[in-house]
């Protein structure tokens, strides 16, 4: 009975080993999600690590508004030894793009969309991001 509980271990143990926690890297150009507070490795050595969102000010689903409102998302980005950097991205096509060195990141989305009923938790919220050369 022993040997057999072994073999089925070591056969686990054995699957879990190809396994990383390390995220996958992304290819430029493909839209990503992330949620609050987590980051994505893209080719080129490039990291987008979604801070925080900063303000949200859009109109609920369910209420009638003038203005369409907007999310304001900080991220931060950074390349290797270049350094990194923090930017503002906007749900307001306005301002949804920011620029990295030789890169352009457009925010394309933010989730969940506000309701009148609902109060959303920092940690609910996820940005749908693409990063693309310039």
């Amino acid at each position: 009975m022993t040997r057999v509980l072994i073999i089925v271990i070591s056969m686990l143990c054995a699957g879990c080993a190809g396994s990383s926690t390390q995220p996958d890297r992304m290819p430029l150009g493909r839209p990503f999600e992330l949620r609050s507070g987590t980051s994505a490795m893209l080719d080129g050595a490039l990291t987008v690590t979604f801070e925080r969102v900063s303000s949200d000010s859009r109109c609920p689903m369910d209420t009638q508004c003038i203005w369409a409102g907007d999310g304001v998302v900080s991220v931060s980005i950074s390349q290797g030894m270049n350094g990194s950097a923090r930017r503002e991205l906007h749900t307001d096509a306005s301002g949804s793009e920011a620029s990295f060195l030789t890169y352009s990141i457009k925010l394309l989305g933010l989730s969940p969309y506000p309701r009148r009923d609902l109060q959303i938790r920092p940690e609910d919220y996820v940005a749908t991001i693409s990063v693309a050369p310039r």
